[in-house]
């Protein structure tokens, strides 16, 4: 019958109508979750430079290994330590161009940094080094967990 088929065709419309809006749905949930990560990296940055031991104790994962552009390798709380004597002083860490990938509980975030700071004697205010952020997701928190940063240029 006419009206069988227009229902039929009425119920098609709707399931391909709710099906588009599941996939906006995901694509809004992955967006949020790369702002969530972009605030984490812009949190960390803000912590360095403020020296807030206790928000980079919270925000770095215990297990990290911190490569330095010199190639030396910290854990967290030498890092940490080295941050509260005033070995490295942050002045102020600008990001650019920043890529976020989500893959589960697992973002990398590569991206640009310039940064001025003063790094065991070393003094600059125009450091740019490009690097690859790993930020894990514990506790529903994003945190700092590896880094193949940095390549300064």
């Amino acid at each position: 019958s006419t009206a069988g088929t227009n229902a039929r065709n009425a119920q098609s419309d709707v399931e391909k109508w709710i099906d588009g809006l599941e996939l906006n749905m995901k694509n809004t949930n992955e967006e949020d979750e790369k702002q969530a990560v972009l605030a984490a990296l812009n949190a960390r940055c803000q912590a360095m430079v403020k020296k807030d031991l206790n928000a980079l104790d919270e925000i770095v994962d215990d297990d990290i290994v911190i490569r330095h552009m010199t190639g030396t390798t910290q854990t967290k709380q030498e890092w940490i330590d080295d941050i509260a004597s005033g070995a490295l002083r942050y002045d102020s860490i600008e990001i650019l161009d920043p890529i976020v990938e989500i893959n589960g509980d697992t973002a990398t975030i590569s991206y640009t940094s310039l940064i001025a700071a003063n790094a065991y004697g070393s003094y600059s205010d125009s450091w740019r080094m490009s690097g690859t952020a790993t930020y894990i997701k514990k506790n529903g928190k994003w945190i700092w967990s590896t880094t193949t940063q940095p390549q300064g240029r």
